[in-house]
């Protein structure tokens, strides 16, 4: 596949994954009202896209014949757009300005040792 129509599969796909997570963390915030500024939606966001990540990667693992479009749109489009380690980490730096490091320390924790098992659970279960 040309450079060309994978970097257009990533921008696509990087503009549904961006807003799907718009969408998500805005609903996330009127169903959950405790999040009052903690990055608990971001958390949710991206522990649920390596959930799907880890599901992927392990079908794609499976299917090799799979259309070679579907890795740049789905997983570095869509994905990459969806999760955010950047806001995530700035959502951290705040809560440590606000004297908050405990919850930030919980919640990277959480993010890193979630994001694995979730990841790794996906890719297992679709292997």
């Amino acid at each position: 596949m040309a450079a060309g129509t994978s970097l257009l599969l990533v921008f696509i796909g990087g503009g549904i994954g961006a807003s799907m997570r718009y969408l998500m963390e805005f609903g996330i915030v009127r169903i959950f009202p405790w999040d009052d500024g903690r990055p608990w939606s971001i958390l949710m966001i991206n522990l649920f896209g390596c959930l799907l990540l880890g599901l992927l990667a392990g079908w794609l693992g499976r299917h090799q014949q799979a259309a070679p479009w579907l890795s740049p749109l789905l997983v570095t489009g869509i994905l990459g757009g969806f999760t955010t380690f950047s806001t995530f980490a700035l959502q951290l730096a705040k809560l440590s300005l606000m004297g908050e490091s405990k919850t930030g320390l919980l919640l990277a924790l959480a993010s890193v040792l979630g994001g694995y098992l979730l990841a790794a659970s996906g890719y297992l279960a679709t292997r």
